[in-house]
């Protein structure tokens, strides 16, 4: 009998055969909905998703959606230290009244930024506290499946936005 094909941790890519090369996705956890004081933990960079944006009818269906993840951390109360993801389309020019033009707005102090393109994401959000909506989500409707997510920043509370 021959040998069995190797195997690589799951969720590595071609060429990381161990497992300190592969970044694991943090577990889903939930916490009560509500308001908390978040910090900006990290912005990772934009990733593609194949999913919904347009109906099932429309000519762009099933094209890849561009998303965005700013990962937050909860600074206060019961679920301090819990780490939770803030998900949105990401365009480099967004329309102004997508959510994450929104977010701009609510992370530069109401002032809109003169060059929406050039501006860092990472020095925009990161090390920034802000009063956050958490809300939960149970994919296909499955209560035994459901995890939280941060919904949208109500205003910033810490820092300045290093531009």
């Amino acid at each position: 009998m021959s040998e069995p094909w190797p195997q690589r941790p799951l969720g590595a890519k071609q060429g990381q055969e161990t497992w300190d090369e592969v970044t694991v996705e943090p577990a889903r956890v939930w916490v009560p909905e509500g308001k908390y004081s978040l910090a900006v933990v990290k912005v990772e960079p934009p990733w593609s998703y194949r999913g919904m944006k347009f109906g099932a009818g429309h000519p762009k269906a099933g094209e890849p959606v561009m998303k965005l993840t700013i990962l937050c951390e909860i600074i206060d109360g019961a679920h301090r230290g819990v780490k939770l993801p803030l998900l949105m389309n990401y365009s480099r020019k967004p329309g102004r009244g997508s959510k994450l033009w929104q977010h701009i707005m609510i992370a530069n102090g109401a002032a809109p930024p003169r060059r929406v393109e050039r501006i860092s994401l990472r020095k925009l959000f990161e090390g920034g506290g802000f009063l956050g909506e958490v809300r939960t989500s149970t994919p296909d409707g499955n209560a035994n499946l459901k995890y939280s997510v941060v919904d949208r920043f109500i205003k910033r509370i810490v820092g300045r936005p290093r531009l």
